[in-house]
């Protein structure tokens, strides 16, 4: 049942992102990711493009928190989307260094991250095979967000292709809520 509604959260925000749109524009942006090497170009929101959004929910001693950060873009064959879900025992709480759990883990820790990359260059979805590294989050205020990511490998099942996060942003994010 977790591992469930952990996957179907995540497929949420990967669509959902794209089709919401608010009337407040996103002004911070900071930081500098880096995958495999490369800059991850930081994008903020503006009405009818959202960039960078979180969900949260949660059941009765089952919370998550789902961040998505888009590449900044505007070649759809160039799109890059990171989703990070943090899940804990607490509800409204976020900040913390989380480790990634693979599937096999979950039901074991109450406390983790989930992780997943979306390559629109070679239409690959990475997190689906081994996740390894921690990211630290951090509340500034409101909407906005630090995170921090150490060595967070995400691979692809079947394959020894992985993407590596290193760096950090602090973002608006649009609540999807």
């Amino acid at each position: 049942m977790k591992k469930t509604y952990l996957l179907s959260l995540i497929a949420f925000m990967s669509f959902l992102f794209i089709q919401c749109s608010s009337d407040d524009s996103s002004r911070v942006q900071n930081g500098t990711l880096l995958v495999n090497g490369n800059t991850f170009a930081l994008g903020t929101n503006a009405p009818g493009d959202v960039r960078n959004s979180v969900l949260s929910g949660g059941v009765s001693g089952f919370y998550t928190t789902a961040f998505s950060i888009t590449k900044n873009t505007t070649d759809p064959t160039d799109l890059d989307v990171i989703t990070i879900t943090i899940v804990n025992d607490q509800p409204n709480r976020v900040d913390g260094t989380y480790s990634f759990a693979n599937e096999n883990d979950q039901d074991a820790l109450e406390n983790y991250a989930v992780g997943g990359y979306f390559s629109a260059a070679n239409n690959s979805d990475y997190g689906t095979g081994q996740v390894t590294g921690t990211v630290k989050v951090t509340k500034i205020s409101g909407n906005t967000y630090k995170l921090e990511f150490n060595n967070v490998s995400m691979g692809r099942s079947g394959t020894s292709d992985a993407k590596t996060i290193t760096g950090y942003c602090e973002l608006e994010f649009q609540s999807l809520l």
